[in-house]
Order: structure tokens, then sequence, then C-alpha cells
């Protein structure tokens, strides 16, 4: 199945194979919509991929969550047997990923800002 809502602001497609979506299902992905956005603002839409696998006596379960900001997307997958399990995992890689962006942002802004402080005085450079 297909869900397409738009939760604050955050245009989000949830796609569902061999299952059904339940309330604490919703409640949880609606949580993890909430805390990347406290995160990264700048969040246009997000993709969240489930899925049940039965093979054999192994019943496994997939998720996959691609966040879309400007620039790279970031994108985040697990495999599992319990839901709360997944989720967490996820919303742990996503939120690393933020925070690295956000780390990598700052440290070449600092660095473009010193560049242009020594070209301003070009006597430190020479003998």
């Amino acid at each position: 199945m297909k869900y397409i809502e738009n939760y604050e602001g955050i245009k989000t497609d949830i796609q569902t194979i061999d299952i059904d979506m339940n309330e604490y299902l919703q409640l949880r992905l609606q949580s993890l919509i909430m805390k990347l956005k406290q995160i990264g603002p700048e969040v246009i839409w997000i993709d969240i991929f489930i899925k049940n696998t039965n093979k054999g006596f192994v019943y496994l379960r997939k998720i996959s969550v691609r966040l879309a900001i400007p620039g790279q997307d970031h994108i985040a997958s697990n495999v599992g047997y319990r839901w709360k399990s997944l989720l967490k995992k996820v919303e742990r890689k996503l939120i690393r990923q933020l925070k690295k962006r956000k780390a990598m942002a700052i440290k070449y802004t600092r660095r473009a800002s010193t560049i242009k402080k020594y070209k301003r005085y070009p006597s430190y450079f020479c003998c």
C-alpha cells in the first residue's frame, strides 16, 4: 500500500509491502519525522519503505528511509525482527548523518573565513 501525507509541512511517502500500517507504527514514524525536523529543519520530503519478508522459518522486517534535503539525500535502512529496534537504529543513523553534515558545513565556513583573512594580509606569507 502507499500512503502519502503532508505531516507538518513535510511531504511523507510511506510504501508498505506485505504489511498493514497499524497505529503504533504510524505514531513511531511521526515521532521519527518530528525528531528529524528538529535536527534538520530544511527537510523537504521523506520516503519510507516498509517490507515484511517470510523466507522459510525466518520472518524478517526491513525499513528504509530516504530523507530529501537540499544537496545530497540521506538514506538509512535496517533489517531485523522487531519494529521498535529497527526504527531506533534507522533514526540514529539519520541523526548521525545530519549532525555530520552540519559539522562539515561549519568546518568549511570557518576555513573559508580564515582564507579570506589571510588574503587581506599577505605579509604573513612572505619572507
